[in-house]
């Protein structure tokens, strides 16, 4: 269906760029700037009284997430969330330069490609069986006066922003804790078992074998609703401040 059909393009076209070995450094900083903000939201939201942030949360989650040690005697001074905010930032920034310090940039750009593929693939074949049980029970929702096809396709959309969400938070994570063994080699799965039995190319244990899948159509240049041509890192032309691929793109 369509639905998938455009998630599938977004996921096969991430996969082919770090197969093809394009540098993700711009996409891991962007991530770990909006995990950070997560982060901070979470347990000192915006708006709310310093007294009434959660400091011993906040630091417990930082340590968790990104490896990074707020010591407690450094909120003292502390007294907005702006402060805050240069804080944690600051402090996460630090400890992944002191990671890329300890593997050296080559190895953290292998290591930022194996882990996103390892993490997209997982989450992806775990959307892919949400999705299966979401057809499945979609038609009831005619009972209760709702379109199933107008709610498959919000809550499809739903799983799959869930599902970049927590690849997000995974590739993150293990990027700031994973330990790698220096004589090891790292090799990047050039297709997982799910990816070529959803292409027509074998089987996942215990599925009977697929029908060849037909060659993809190649995809029309993405437009704005005025019929402008838009780039993928281009602002969005809702005006939401985020850029194409992460806002309008996902929806289309």
């Amino acid at each position: 269906d369509d639905v998938m059909n455009r998630q599938r393009e977004v996921i096969y076209g991430m996969r082919r760029q770090i197969l093809e070995g394009e540098n993700q450094a711009e996409t891991i900083a962007e991530w770990i700037e909006e995990l950070t903000e997560v982060t901070l939201d979470a347990y000192a939201a915006r708006g709310a009284h310093p007294e009434d942030w959660d400091l011993a949360g906040l630091t417990e989650a930082l340590h968790r997430q990104f490896d990074t040690k707020v010591a407690s005697a450094q909120y003292d001074e502390v007294v907005s969330r702006d402060a805050l905010d240069e804080l944690v930032h600051g402090a996460v920034k630090a400890r992944f330069v002191e990671r890329e310090g300890e593997l050296g940039p080559d190895l953290l750009q292998a290591l930022e490609r194996h882990e996103m593929l390892i993490v997209l693939d997982t989450q992806w074949k775990d959307h892919l069986l949400s999705i299966d049980h979401l057809k499945e029970g979609i038609g009831l929702r005619g009972y209760g006066q709702r379109d199933p096809l107008t709610e498959y396709k919000k809550e499809a959309f739903d799983l799959f922003e869930d599902m970049f969400e927590r690849v997000k938070a995974a590739v993150i994570e293990r990027l700031f804790k994973v330990q790698i063994v220096r004589d090891a080699p790292m090799e990047l799965p050039a297709m997982t078992a799910w990816a070529d039995a959803r292409e027509g190319r074998g089987a996942l244990a215990g599925e009977p074998p697929r029908a060849a899948a037909p060659a993809p159509r190649a995809a029309a240049a993405p437009r704005t609703p005025t019929g402008e041509k838009i780039g993928r890192n281009d602002p969005c032309f809702c005006g939401s401040g985020k850029k194409y691929k992460k806002c309008h793109y996902l929806k289309a």
